[in-house]
């Protein structure tokens, strides 16, 4: 009974050593990013109303707001399914960040947020396509192509917002 016991609980161990060490350092160091990501963006993206001065970048902010909300409640069960540890706290380099945005007001709120979100937005399709093309694990696979579509649409729609509001400064 004695062996029997010990055999189950070695199996037990074994399951969860192998469920945490199931992704490449690339896709778990993806989804933490992404989660770190999704929480500034959802922060800085809350400052618009009352800091942008167009109401473009105030629907652009919002959009992204409500794509980000998602992104981060799908990477949450991601992680939870794939045993990845997520900080439950934005990082204080983010808070950072998210004070310097705070800062700015109008038309330098606009002119910042939008580069600043195009910018993020080309490093994240970058390494979301990276993860995409080499990942082998089918829930990575099928969450790395939905993200790097809601990307794609973001990069979109942050190219034609900068175009208006450029035109309107």
């Amino acid at each position: 009974m004695k062996n029997i016991l010990t055999v189950l609980v070695a199996m037990l161990f074994a399951q969860h050593i192998s469920a945490q060490t199931s992704l490449t350092k690339r896709e778990i160091k993806t989804i933490r990013k992404t989660h770190e990501v999704s929480m500034l963006a959802i922060s800085i993206a809350k400052l618009a109303p009352s800091h942008a001065a167009t109401a473009e970048t105030k629907a652009a902010a919002q959009r992204l707001s409500e794509d980000y909300t998602q992104i981060r409640q799908q990477v949450e069960g991601l992680a939870a399914k794939k045993n990845v540890s997520l900080e439950r706290e934005m990082p204080q380099k983010s808070s950072k960040i998210v004070a310097w945005y705070d800062k700015k007001q109008g038309k330098d709120f606009d002119k910042a947020y939008l580069k600043g979100a195009s910018k993020v937005n080309k490093g994240g399709i970058c390494h979301v396509k990276k993860v995409f093309k080499r990942t082998d694990d089918p829930d990575v696979k099928d969450w790395s192509g939905k993200l790097l579509s809601t990307l794609e649409m973001h990069k979109t729609l942050l190219k034609q917002t900068c175009d208006i509001v450029k035109k309107q400064h």
